[in-house]
């Protein structure tokens, strides 16, 4: 097997490891609804944080949230209210909203980590050499006769 063979083996290897890696992570467990809406400029907005994939949308849901609540105790300490109630909005804690959030920018991120796993892949089967892909698909069909 040529040097370049082998090294395309093993970052075809590794890029295989990677994309398991990230299979293998646990589906997200969101604490809201995630259905998020606010008013802005006269505009009621409605959000669905399963969807966004602009970090900068999810950024600045976190800064009204963290304006509201700065806001709330701030008000709640003019108005002499030691110690108000936790806020929240639509509901539920905005604590809760923030983890959302974090979360979604998680699962972001690995989604883009995907895709740049799959064209380095596709990148990779452009340059396999034909003996190292007839070496390759003689193993799977070893593999899948062996688990018969």
């Amino acid at each position: 097997m040529s040097d370049l063979d082998k090294t395309t083996l093993d970052l075809i290897k590794d890029v295989e490891n990677r994309k398991k890696e990230i299979a293998s992570l646990k589906r997200p467990n969101y604490k809201t609804n995630c259905t998020f809406c606010w008013i802005e400029n006269d505009i009621k907005t409605f959000l669905n944080l399963h969807v966004v994939n602009d970090v900068e949308v999810l950024i600045s849901i976190v800064a009204h949230l963290m304006s509201v609540e700065d806001y709330y105790l701030k008000a709640a300490k003019a108005i002499g209210v030691s110690k108000p109630q936790l806020k929240k909005w639509q509901g539920f804690l905005i604590s809760d909203w923030i983890e959302d959030v974090k979360t979604r920018i998680n699962v972001v991120s690995l989604s883009e980590k995907k895709r740049k796993l799959e064209l380095l892949e596709n990148r990779l089967d452009k340059i396999i050499s034909p003996e190292l892909k007839a070496k390759m698909e003689l193993a799977a069909i070893q593999d899948e006769l062996s688990e018969s």
